[in-house]
Formats: C-alpha cells, structure tokens, sequence
C-alpha cells in the first residue's frame, strides 16, 4: 500500500463517528479501491476493519448493498480462499524442502490468526447491519443479497478447513490445535449472527427471481454446512438442520420451485439412519450381557437427536407436499432401516428393556405418522410395490412391517389412493409391480425365520380385553383380514387372484396365511361366495392330476376348511353337483363330518361302493399296468378318508360294506407284486388302510400283512413315505388284542421285527415317527414281552429309553437357531427355484414305466431305473429292431382274433404308445 494510503488508515482510525459520517462519501470510495488492490493479506485486513467498524453504521440501509456489500464481500471471499490455499501450499512444500519447523509453525499461525481476524470482522458487520434492520424495521433480502452468502462461505470454509485438519497438518496439528479451535469457535459464532439476521429477512414475489435465486442459494449452502458438520459436532448439526427447515418453510410459497427438497430430504434421511445405528452401539444391553462401551447418557442424547431429525423430516414433508422430487426411495429405505435394527428383529442387538421402550416412544412410534404423509406419493408407492427389492435377508421382517402399516392407512385413505396401491398402473417400460395386499404374501415368503423362531408382536387393542403378544403368523393374518374388511367392491377380484396364487404357491406360510384370510373371507362374506369359491377350488382339483405337488395340497387343505363353513343347503346342493361316483379322488379330501348328519350315511355308503368296484375293476383285468394303479390308489385313499373320520368308531357303512373292504384289502395284499411297486403311492396308502381296519383283521390275515410289510422294509429302496407310514399301523397295532393261537407268536416276531427295523432307521423322520409309535405301542400293548424284542440294538435301546424318559438329546452345535432357519429358507429357496425351473421346461411325456405289468404272474420287468440309460448307435438300432418285432407281433395277434371285440385296455395302451412315439420325434 501506498504511503497515503496508510496515512488515510491513520487518519481514519483517529476519526470521531461524526466525523466518519461526514466524510463518508468522499474516504467510502478510496478505502474500497485499496482494499481491491494488491496489497498485503494484513493490510486488507486492516482496511476491512475500518470500513466495518468505522463506516459501515452510518450508511443507508437502503443503499447499502450497493455502496458497500457488492464491492467488498466478493474480495473478502476471494482472500479467504487464498489463505487457506496457503496454508495447504505451505505444508506441501514442507514436504518436498527442509525448511525450518520453527518458521513453518509460525507461518501457519499467522494463517490461522488472519482467517480468525476475517471472521471476527465479517460477524461484526453481520451484527451491525441486523441492528440496522431492527432500526428499519423489515429488511429485503434485495438489500443484502451479497451478505449471507458470503458468510455461509466462509463458515462452510472453515469447518471444512477443521474437519480436515488432523489430515492436513499432520505433526504440525498439536502446535496449531488452539487456533483451529478459535478458528472454530469464531465460525460458529457468525453462523448464529447470520441465522439471527436471516430469521429478520422478508422475502415477497416482488423481490424478483433473482433475490428469490440469492435465498434458494442460501438454503443450498446451510445444506452443505449440514453435511459438513454431520460428523462433527452432533448439537451443532442439529440446531443447523433446524434453522435451514425453519427458513425455508417459512419462505415456501416462493422457494418450493427452485429450492432442492429432494437433496435435504435424502441428508436428513442419511443423518437419522447414521444416528440412529451409532444409537444402537451405545444402548444398553440386556442384564447378563456383556455391556462394555455402552453409555446410557450418550444414548439417550443421540436418540433425542434422531428424534429432532425425525421430526423436521416430517415437517419439510408436510410443508412441501408435492415438491419433494425423487427421495421417495431414501425415505423408504430409511423406514427399513428403523425397524430393520429395532427388537422384535431378529437382528437386532439385545438391548435393554428400557432402552427399547425409548426407541419406541422417540422414534419407531413415528413410523405410522410418516408413512401416512407418504401414503398419497405416487413415487413412494412405487418404490415400496415394486417386485424386485433391493433388501438384505435382515430387512424383509421391517418390509412386511411396513406393508401391514400401510394396510391399516389405506382404509381412511381416498378412493384413488387406494387404486394407486391396490391395483397399481404399469406400463411395459416400468419395472414390474404387484399391489401392496399381494406385496405382503410375497415378502411372508422371506420372513421363514420369523415365522418360525417366532417372532411375537403387540396384538391389535379390543375393548375390554388386555393386550397381549401374538405370534408373527397370528399378528399379519389379524391385519389382512382387517383389510380385507374395507377393500372397495371394485377391487374384490385382485385379493381373490391374490389369496389364489398365494395359496398355490410352495411356500408354506405364505399357503397357510392365505388360507386363513380366505377362511375369514367365507365367514365374513355372503353365502353364495363361500359356495362359489368351494366350486372354483373342487373344479381347480378336479383339472388337476392327483399328485404331491405343493400347490395341490393346499388346494387340497383350503377345501376341507371351506366346506365346514357352507350352509347345510349349499353343502347338500354340492354333493348334486359333484357326485361321488364321477368324483372319488375329489371326495377324498374332503371333510365327511362336516355335511348334514343325514348326508353323511349315504355319502359314506356310496364312497364305500365306488371305491370296491374300482378295485374289483382292477382285480379282474386281464393285464394290469402300472399306470392302471392310479385308479386303485384313488379307491383306496377314498376308504382311508372315511375310516379317519370315524377313527374311534365304525363308519355309517353296512356290515357288508366293511367286510367287503376288509376282504379286498387282505386280496390286494396277497395279489400286488410288492417288490415291483415298493415305492409306489398304492403301497403307503395300503398299509394306511390296513392299519385302519387292524381291529377287524383275525390273526392269519394280520400275519400275512406283517410278513409283506417286513419284506418290504427289507428293501434299501422303499419309500421313506411307506416307512412312515408303517410306523403308524404299527402305532395302531398296540391297541389290538392278538389271541392265543398258531400265529400269535409269528405276530410278535413280526411287530419286533417291523419296530426294530424303523427305529434304526437312518433318516431322521422315519426314526423319529417310529420313536413316537413305540412309545404309544409300548403303553397300550397288552403283549408287554414285546417291548424288548423291539430294542435289540444297544444304541437304539438307549434312544428309546430316553424318548421315554422324555430326556433331551443333546445338542452341541454353537449354531444359533436364527443360523439354522437361515440355511433352511436358502434350501426351501433352492428347491423353489428349481423346482420351477422343472415346471417351465418339462414336456408332457408318459414314462416307459407306465407300461410296465404288475400281475404276480409276469415278473420280467423291475421298476425303471432312476436314471435314463445312454444309448449309443448300436443300441439304438437294436431297441428299434425290437420295437418292429413286437408291432408284428401285435399284428399277428390281431389278424387272428380280428371277429373278436377287442379289450377297452387294448385301445389304451396303443394311444399312449403312440404319444411317446410322437414325442420322440424332432418337432418340425
């Protein structure tokens, strides 16, 4: 600077007030001009204090951002940016030349003591022109539009500057430490002058777009001051975060256009969930676990912190409803993550009883509130219903949370906000999307830990009842049907469709939850729809092959709950539509007991009937095939349905009737070739039957099934299903009095035998079903000279005796049981996967084995292998020759009785003959 220009800076500084002012308009000019020119940091310094302190109190409010801000703030930037670049430049050149600590030091400190100075000065004049604006009264952000932002600036630069410090001065950091906290401190004071000045500062249309841009732009940058001092200082964040939501719902109308509210919404997301997991860490653990670095008064302060957020969260929602942009996603992830990390998950930690109590009532009450202001965001219903969600294994138990929240929104909702989540609109370029009652079965599919630990929740309050805690199964089930109550007529068929595949699908709790709400459905609705959805699901099985398929089952078990449910008319009405004589296989799943009480004599009576003539019809074929069987198999599952439902008595059946089955089974025994159909489904549900008529059987016929079913066990193959199921005739037999005669000890020999055999079985089913049957057998018998027989092996004995002794076996694996459920969803998934893999590439063929004769008399053929054999050219050419014989075979035979009808199995047999060979040629 020029000698006069220090002798104006000395002149000035001896000034009186009235003075300055009268030489206001001719030094005003000058000090400015030196102030924007080359001189020294100090010297700028210097000049900037004597314009705020000297002059700036006596200009004009109203010409102030003109004759003064406008000129000099920008500098007052551009200086502060230059010393902080210093300072870096210094400590990177110390690195490259050896230069002498000690002047390094004091360089730095002649830094840092300038940034303070700049501050301390730009806070006094930040100061002085809000004491201007209480004289004026109001004050226009147009004039002081320079001001707040250059402040924001330079305090954004230097928490940047201390946030990064440690970094930056490396060893040098203890020697500059009491700076940096000045350096600090000073900021934080000219954030609170500037937030005072900014909470006196009109804002109006207008003011133009411009000025409105200057207060979007002061916004943004208290915005970045947030995440800045995020990891900082939590109070100071708070208290930051608190005046940014105040100005700018208090400037909404003219900022909901310009300003970010998605950005501000994401960081306070972010800030809650950083919060609230570091909340976490520090909360109080349950008692007997270990609890070190635990605070309680530390937790208690970052709860109240994510409690503030929280709640400003809310606030920027509610006040720019419609405005917030493409956050929906964060704020759904930031619902997640609350209850994902909060008892009863599964993941959780184990914190105290109290602590948990504070989460609830400071933040997860919250949850509800929330979502109720997001419940009209179509964005935000997007992100929840779309079908492939971006979740962890812990995070699908807080999504179903989130899903039964929302059902209980929905009713009071209006008509088009329930469409929006019932029945969601999507187009081929959206990713797909299913409704939020559908959403729910299908994330119960991926809660198979918490259905099964299980999981309890508050259950729903009734009047005049306390409230208690439910199971996760009871609790979804209690708010599905709640919904289900009040979902709009119009939208009656998507539950339907969504009770329908949910209960077609493998999963099991998704089945049975589905099963229950549609139970609740036939009791809460009319008549006519239970009758008609008992129609819809007996001409569903009807269409359906006989087999063990999951989805048929549950058909299957959805049926003989919705049977009981009809009226006695509907009920009497069904059995005219579905006759027993044309539908045996479908009367085998139902619920005898349920019709009317004059109902159930005929309808047993004709069950009886029809499923003897199917087996007589078998019995007197000529040629008998595998694939025949199914008939015999669906006969006889039809005597079981009846004999279980009058288990501890005899069925409503004619004498002749019983003994016309009795007489038909023990005639199945001795005719099937066993060791050909061993693990055929006729086999398990024989031994079912005869386990059920055991009381009528005399000792030879009870013998001569003893003895095949020993043969049977005697196979490595037999079906782990007939091995089941032999446990329980064995069961059954305990109660059986076998008199003295020739075969009694045949009998014994044989039931210790059967026993012996199965409780050393290898699979863990069979031997624990058998454990279970000796148990009950070991109590009722009346042959008690046949327990031990059945414990000849050592080990066995003593896991007999202590499944008798109700002991415990011991359990040593350090696997937690939340582990083991895991590892078995990831085999359930597996399963489903390839399981409808299978479904989508398998070609309707009819295996070889279908061909296959099961008369005693022609033994030739065994069961088809399990694996196809490879076949190489000569082989092929050799199948082929055969193949041409047997035709001329067939031929031969033909010509010769061609006066003669031929068999109605004859005809069968060709037509599936033929099918596999179409099948066998290359589609064209």
């Amino acid at each position: 600077m020029s000698q006069t220009g220090n002798s104006l800076l000395d002149d000035v500084g001896s000034w009186s007030a009235d003075q300055c002012r009268e030489e206001l308009s001719n030094t005003l000019p000058k000090l400015i001009c030196q102030y924007g020119n080359g001189a020294s940091t100090d010297k700028k310094i210097t000049v900037l204090r004597t314009l705020v302190t000297n002059f700036l109190p006596h200009i004009s409010l109203d010409v102030l951002e003109e004759q003064l801000l406008s000129k000099i703030l920008p500098q007052t930037q551009i200086l502060f940016d230059k010393i902080i670049s210093d300072v870096t430049k210094h400590l990177e050149s110390e690195s490259t030349q050896s230069s002498s600590t000690a002047k390094l030091q004091n360089t730095l400190m002649q830094c840092l003591q300038c940034l303070v100075s700049m501050i301390e000065i730009l806070g006094s004049c930040v100061h002085q022109v809000t004491s201007l604006c209480k004289n004026y009264g109001t004050v226009s952000m147009d004039q002081i539009q320079s001001l707040p932002c250059t402040a924001l600036n330079i305090v954004k630069g230097s928490f940047s500057h201390c946030k990064d410090s440690n970094e930056l001065y490396g060893d040098y950091f203890s020697s500059v430490s009491e700076p940096l906290s000045s350096l600090f401190k000073k900021a934080y004071g000219l954030q609170k002058s500037l937030m005072a000045l900014l909470d006196a500062v009109q804002l109006s249309e207008q003011d133009g777009d411009e000025v409105i841009g200057k207060m979007v732009q002061v916004c943004d940058g208290f915005h970045e001051l947030c995440i800045i001092i995020s990891s900082m200082d939590s109070t100071l964040m708070v208290s930051t975060w608190r005046f940014l939501v105040k100005l700018a719902s208090k400037h909404k109308d003219l900022l909901k256009d310009g300003l970010e509210v998605s950005s501000l919404i994401k960081s306070l997301c972010s800030d809650i969930e950083s919060n609230y997991e570091h909340c976490l860490q520090i909360a109080p653990l349950q008692p007997g676990v270990s609890s070190s670095q635990r605070d309680g008064k530390a937790f208690a302060k970052t709860l109240k912190i994510c409690n503030l957020c929280l709640k400003m969260l809310m606030h920027l929602l509610k006040e720019f409803d419609g405005y917030i942009g493409d956050c929906h996603k964060s704020l759904y992830h930031l619902v997640i993550v609350l209850q994902s990390l909060a008892p009863p998950s599964v993941h959780a930690p184990l914190i105290s009883s109290g602590a948990q109590d504070e989460l609830n009532k400071s933040l997860l009450i919250c949850i509800e509130p929330l979502l109720q202001q997001l419940l009209a965001n179509k964005q935000f219903c997007e992100a929840v219903l779309i079908c492939k969600q971006d979740l962890s294994k812990s995070q699908w138990f807080s999504r179903l949370q989130t899903l039964l929240h929302l059902l209980r929104l929905l009713p009071n909702a209006s008509a088009e906000v329930q469409t929006h989540w019932l029945a969601p609109t999507v187009f081929p370029e959206d990713e797909p999307r299913e409704s939020v009652f559908k959403a729910v079965f299908t994330t119960i599919s991926k809660c198979h830990v918490e259905f099964n630990v299980p999981v309890y929740l508050p259950s729903i309050m009734c009047n005049g009842q306390a409230q208690r805690n439910v199971s996760l199964h009871e609790y979804v089930t209690t708010h599905l049907c709640g919904y289900v109550a009040s979902v709009p007529a119009a939208h009656f068929g998507i539950v339907e469709r969504a009770l329908l595949t949910s209960v077609l699908d493998s999963d099991i709790n998704m089945a049975l939850t589905a099963m229950d709400v549609w139970c609740f459905l036939a009791r809460y609705g009319t008549a006519a729809l239970c009758f008609t959805h008992v129609k819809l699901i007996a001409n569903l099985l009807n269409s359906l092959p006989t087999n063990s398929n999951p989805a048929y089952i549950h058909l299957c078990m959805l049926l003989r709950r919705l049977i009981p449910l009809m009226t006695p008319e509907d009920q009497t009405s069904f059995t005219s539509l579905y006759p027993v004589q044309d539908n045996l296989t479908l009367w085998t799943h139902l619920p005898l007991l349920a019709f009317p009480e004059a109902s159930k004599q005929e309808l047993c009576q004709q069950i009886g009937n029809t499923a003897i003539e199917h087996c007589q019809g078998w019995m007197r074929t000529e040629t008998k095939t595998l694939g025949s069987l199914s008939k015999v198999t669906t006969a006889l599952n039809a005597l079981c349905s009846v004999y279980r439902h009058y288990d501890s008595s005899q069925p409503p059946i004619t004498t002749r009737l019983q003994d016309a089955v009795k007489n038909m089974v023990c005639q199945l025994w001795q005719e099937l070739p066993l060791d050909k159909i061993r693990s055929h489904d006729l086999m398990s549900t024989l031994i079912s039957l005869s386990g059920l008529l055991l009381q009528g059987l005399n000792p030879e016929e009870l013998n001569n099934i003893l003895c095949e079913i020993q043969k049977l066990l005697q196979y490595d193959k037999t079906s782990v299903q007939v091995r089941i199921v032999t446990t329980d005739f064995l069961r059954r037999i305990g109660k059986k009095n076998i008199p003295p005669c020739a075969q009694q000890s045949k009998i014994l020999q044989g039931i210790s035998g059967a026993f012996s055999k199965l409780l050393s079985d290898k699979h863990w089913v069979v031997h624990q079903m058998a454990l279970q049957a000796f148990s009950v057998f070991a109590e009722e018998t009346s042959h008690e000279s046949v327990v031990p027989e059945c414990l000849q092996n050592e080990t066995v004995q003593g896991l007999a005796v202590n499944f008798l002794s109700k002991e415990p076996r011991p359990y040593n694996s350090e696997t937690s049981e939340v582990d083991l459920l895991e590892a078995q969803l990831n085999v359930l998934s597996d399963f489903a996967v390839k399981q409808q893999e299978y479904l989508q590439n398998v070609k309707p063929v009819v295996p070889v084995g279908n061909q296959l004769s099961v008369s005693k008399t022609n033994c030739a053929s065994e069961e088809p292998a399990t694996k196809r054999a490879k076949y190489d050219d000569s082989d092929l050419q050799e199948a082929i020759k055969q193949v041409k014989q047997g035709l001329e075979r067939i031929k031969e035979l033909k010509g010769v009785n061609h006066e003669k009808s031929q068999p109605s199995w004859f005809v069968d047999e060709l037509r599936m003959i033929k099918d596999q060979v179409v099948s066998l040629l290359p589609k064209q």
